[in-house]
C-alpha cells in the first residue's frame, strides 16, 4: 500500500481495488457457470447384453445446443466427437457402445462390465463426471 498522499486518496486507492477484485471474482463465477454440468444418467445402471442397443440419457446444462453436434463426450477412456445434444444444450443421448477404440493399431476391445465416468466437453470447458454402470 502506498503510505503517501491524502487520505481521500489512499481511501480512493482501496476502493478501486475492492471494485477490481469484485469484478474478477464474478468473472470467474460466470465462467465456472459457463461449464457443462451434469444432473443426471437416465438409466445410471444398464444390462447391455452385446448385440444390443442401449441407449442412456444424459441431462444437465451447457451442453452445445443443435446437430451436427459440437460437443464430445468422454466414457471408458475414449473419446467421442460431434456429440449432438438438444436445442436447449440441456439433454444428449448416447447408446453404449460395444467396443473401444484401441489407443494402439490394435483392434477395438470389447468392453467389459463395470462402472465407467461419462464426462461432456465443450468449448466453455469439460463437465463433471457422472457414473454409469454397464452389466455385461
Amino acid at each position: 500500500m502506498i503510505a503517501r498522499g491524502s487520505r481521500s486518496q489512499r481511501n480512493t486507492l482501496v476502493v478501486c481495488a475492492v471494485l477490481m477484485s469484485a469484478s474478477c471474482a464474478g468473472r470467474a463465477h460466470a465462467a465456472a457457470s459457463d461449464l457443462p454440468h451434469i444432473d443426471a444418467v437416465r438409466p445410471d445402471t444398464v444390462v447391455a447384453r452385446f448385440g444390443a442397443v442401449v441407449e442412456v440419457v444424459i441431462g444437465g446444462r451447457g451442453f452445445a445446443p443443435g446437430s451436427p453436434g459440437m460437443n464430445a463426450l468422454e466414457f471408458a477412456g475414449s473419446r467421442i466427437n460431434a456429440v449432438p445434444s438438444n436445442a436447449t444444450g440441456t439433454e444428449i443421448r448416447f447408446v453404449i457402445p460395444e467396443t473401444i477404440p484401441s489407443t494402439s493399431e490394435a483392434p477395438p476391445r470389447p468392453l467389459m462390465g463395470g462402472t465407467y465416468i461419462v464426462r461432456i466437453v465443450t468449448g466453455a470447458g469439460t463437465s463433471n463426471g457422472m457414473p454409469v454402470t454397464v452389466v455385461r
